[in-house]
């Protein structure tokens, strides 16, 4: 049998098959005079997709005892697919829950990657990503680990079997970055704000006091060493404001910063979405997949406020990764700011790249409010 390029919405199975196809009719979707391919021929671009994904099992996906069945997280191979990335097959050409199955099947089945003794089970039972597995490792938990390894275990020579399981960021992450790239032009204009003094008559703060601390005043944070500067920013002033936590009634001083020259940002607020699971040429699926949750999983512990009582240790995961995007030679980092709803941080890693102008403005702070959850 043959399938056609009218069988699938994604672009690169389309162009896959008008690359390798040949012009006939399709015996899937019924389309005529179109580029068509033995099903089995696409095994090897579903191949890393398709080990995502398992028939459910009871104790493996779900737990009678905690009132789930297998209709509760299970579905069939083309729908479970469906749901995690979108549209792959063509849906006003394929019926769903047979001919996409029976395509799926070919795919699978026709293309003899399996085991003769143990047959694969058909794409129309039951099935589930593996990350809905009871003993999946969350994004969280591979933070989690990474963090503990980093902090713990190996601090400048890293193993991927403590980083559960990904490879050691300094070797794939400055591939990454290209893609993760915002400049900023020379005249560009971002915020830099700093708590007053209680004491004293409130006023704005000198600008030279509005720069990045000395080295030898320089105190960990979460992209900087101790003794390394580091100037915090942000692109809006509330923003700027909100970051340096402020309590009610509080003066608050803001310098509005030039950036002398081009710059290169490590943009973390914009981490792609993997456009295709058969656009990751050269690298496994389940690599990419893992490597962007830790580069999100980066941006949102950048964004957590720093506490009072946070030891230095606390920094060391991310500012490992900072350093790593230092060495690929950009400026600094943009991130997400988890104090203001929307805003973004820019963390500089030159802090002679900007110029502070003469007149800085001072802010009394109105009202600082509070939301809570319960944690279980």
């Amino acid at each position: 049998m043959k399938c056609c390029e009218n069988c699938f919405v994604d672009r690169y199975l389309k162009k896959r098959i008008r690359s390798d196809g040949k012009i006939g009719d399709c015996e899937f979707c019924a389309s005529k005079s179109i580029y068509t391919i033995n099903p089995f021929e696409l095994y090897e671009n579903f191949a890393e997709l398709l080990e995502l994904y398992e028939p459910v099992e009871e104790g493996e996906h779900y737990d009678r005892g905690m009132n789930k069945e297998a209709i509760d997280v299970g579905d069939s191979l083309p729908q479970a697919i469906q749901d995690d990335w979108g549209d792959i097959f063509n849906y006003d050409k394929l019926d769903l829950y047979n001919q996409q199955c029976d395509l799926l099947d070919e795919i699978r089945i026709g293309s003899g990657h399996y085991d003769y003794k143990c047959p694969p089970a058909p794409s129309n039972e039951l099935w589930a990503s593996k990350d809905k597995s009871l003993f999946h490792v969350s994004e969280e938990e591979q933070w989690s680990g990474f963090c503990q390894h980093i902090k713990y275990d190996r601090r400048f020579i890293l193993k991927p079997k403590g980083l559960t399981p990904i490879a050691d960021p300094k070797d794939w992450l400055p591939l990454l970055l290209p893609v993760l790239e915002m400049p900023l032009s020379a005249g560009s204009i971002i915020y830099r704000a700093r708590i007053n003094p209680k004491e004293g008559i409130p006023k704005p703060l000198e600008p030279e006091l509005m720069n990045a601390p000395l080295p030898n005043k320089t105190r960990s944070g979460r992209i900087n060493a101790l003794g390394i500067p580091v100037l915090y920013t942000a692109l809006e002033k509330a923003t700027a404001i909100s970051e340096v936590c402020p309590e009610k009634g509080a003066y608050v001083t803001v310098a509005t910063l030039h950036i002398k020259s081009f710059v290169r940002l490590a943009d973390l607020t914009s981490v792609p979405r993997i456009p295709s699971p058969f656009a990751c040429e050269g690298e496994k699926l389940s690599t990419v997949i893992r490597q962007n949750a830790l580069l999100s999983c980066l941006d949102h512990a950048l964004s957590i406020p720093i506490r009072k009582d946070d030891s230095d240790i606390e920094y060391v995961p991310t500012q490992y990764l900072a350093e790593v995007i230092k060495n690929a030679n950009y400026d600094g980092i943009l991130y997400a700011s988890s104090l203001f709803t929307g805003g973004k941080n820019i963390a500089l890693f030159e802090p002679s790249v900007v110029r502070i102008e003469p007149n800085t403005e001072l802010f009394r702070v109105t009202n600082v409010s509070c939301s809570f959850e319960l944690q279980k």
